[in-house]
């Protein structure tokens, strides 16, 4: 069986170059998993270039925090829970402009 290979259009491959990712964490205090505000209501932790980039420093960053329990301070157990419930969003999410 033969597979037709398509090309990229060059206006796609040019919109998708010009998306990048953002780090997004839900507004501290966080009080309850379950109570999650709407996507437009959180906070921009920090952006990248690629969703794997965003995905592995968010990993880092929770295993950091996470590895220094039970010596934590309030402030880094608060976003330890942003960052576990944080997600990488691209850039052009239509969620981000949400209300």
């Amino acid at each position: 069986m033969r597979y037709k290979r398509e090309s990229m259009n060059p206006r796609h491959a040019a919109a998708l170059a010009l998306v990048g990712w953002y780090l997004m964490v839900p507004p501290s205090p966080v009080a309850k998993y379950w109570e999650r505000p709407p996507l437009s209501k959180w906070e921009q932790y920090s952006s990248f270039d690629t969703a794997v980039e965003c995905e592995n420093y968010k990993q880092s960053e929770t295993f950091r925090l996470a590895s220094k329990l039970p010596n934590i301070t309030p402030s880094e157990n608060q976003l330890l829970l942003q960052f576990t419930i944080g997600e990488c969003i691209a850039t052009d999410d239509p969620r981000l402009k949400e209300k």
